[in-house]
């Protein structure tokens, strides 16, 4: 995991949401938010395949095209990354009018949320346990996120990606940011 990719992935009205794409040499190849969606959307289990739907209706209807990336909707933090979906519970400051994210939410999606107009995906997985670190499916997937956030963050200090609008850019004005 030492280089990748983020590329565009979706580009709504209030937000721009980006993804990791590990093989840098395939601009075909599955992004880490493509995979999550991909694998738990057609798990062959309805709760899991709801909740992986409720959560990208959320990711790209809510953050994407309606609200942008409110801090609100980043409260689940977990060391230098974040998770959606949001802890439901929490006060939305009328954000949002019906909270769809139910206690036990199987699911964690891990992200960065760099700007109210800028998201990472990730990738994520099950939580069983009390713990990202302690869940079997989630494990990896929290480790990975913590790598990629803090080289983001390096690049973005360092100059290597700035921001402009609701975009990434890399250093040298190429259309792939490689890290």
């Amino acid at each position: 995991m030492s280089t990748f990719v983020i590329e565009e992935w979706y580009r709504g009205n209030e937000c721009t949401i980006y993804s990791i794409r590990k093989d840098v040499d395939n601009p075909d190849a599955y992004t880490e938010a493509d995979r999550f969606f991909e694998k738990y959307g057609s798990f062959g289990n309805a709760e899991l395949e709801g909740a992986t739907k409720l959560l990208l209706q959320f990711v790209v209807n809510e953050i994407a095209d309606v609200h942008g990336a409110k801090e609100v909707f980043f409260n689940r933090f977990e060391k230098e990354a974040q998770a959606l979906p949001y802890i439901s519970g929490r006060q939305v400051n009328g954000v949002l009018q019906i909270d769809n994210f139910y206690p036990g939410f199987p699911l964690r999606l891990y992200c960065y949320r760099i700007l109210e107009n800028i998201v990472v995906l990730y990738n994520g997985g099950m939580k069983t346990s009390q713990s990202a670190q302690d869940s079997k499916d989630l494990s990896m997937k929290f480790y990975e996120a913590q790598t990629y956030t803090n080289k983001i963050k390096n690049a973005l200090r360092d100059g290597i990606l700035s921001i402009s609008d609701s975009e990434l850019i890399d250093e040298y004005g190429d259309d792939e940011l490689i890290l």
